[in-house]
């Protein structure tokens, strides 16, 4: 069975990360049964995003014209056309619709990069 509350919560994630806006704002609360480390989650993302698609994320996401995660508009768009062309991708039992991995390895990837002098910390 799929948890619809930690898929709401990664995707919602990925475009607050980038908005400004503190985590958990204006959002509802969905408890999980075990403790999730969004890092984490982020760079498994990135990880198997790399192995499958073979390009950084944040190409991808530009050859599809979107230029700014804070346009939530034209991700959810480009998200639901994904998942009807059948263009997902399976992160640890959760599918994805490329536009939503995407935008969740450029987090990743930022994550990853982000040690001291550019070091991978995964």
């Amino acid at each position: 069975m799929i948890n619809k509350y930690r898929r709401k919560m990664i995707f919602a994630s990925t475009l607050i990360s980038f908005s400004g806006v503190t985590f958990g704002k204006g959002l509802p609360f969905y408890p999980l049964k075990t403790k999730v480390n969004p890092n984490q989650e982020f760079s498994e993302v990135y990880a198997v995003w790399i192995s499958v698609m073979g390009e950084e994320p944040a190409a991808y996401l530009m050859k599809k014209g979107i230029h700014d995660l804070d346009n939530k508009r034209l991700l959810k768009e480009m998200s639901v056309k994904d998942f009807e062309s059948g263009a997902t991708l399976s992160v640890n039992g959760f599918v994805l619709s490329y536009t939503e991995a995407a935008a969740a390895a450029c987090i990743g990837s930022a994550y990853i990069n982000s040690g001291p002098f550019g070091s991978r910390l995964v």
